[in-house]
């Protein structure tokens, strides 16, 4: 299965990799680069085209990103 994660640089998204990647071909998005992920696009899901770009093709998702200061900013 073809699944996108978005938020996927993120501490849930990096793990959730890590637990999936042998069984899911897995895309990520993030506004920043994901690290050891060959299909990871930099992008912000509150822009249409940056979504509609990156479900294409994808079979599910699992949607990890914040809206909002993060939780170091919240602090």
């Amino acid at each position: 299965m073809r699944v996108l994660i978005t938020g996927s640089a993120g501490a849930v998204g990096t793990t959730l990799i890590k637990g999936m990647r042998d069984r899911h071909e897995i895309r990520g998005l993030d506004l920043v680069p994901t690290p050891d992920l060959d299909d990871a696009l930099v992008g912000d899901v509150a822009d249409y085209h940056t979504v509609e770009e990156a479900v294409y093709g994808m079979d599910a998702l699992i949607h990890l990103a914040n809206v909002g200061p993060s939780w170091e900013e919240s602090l």
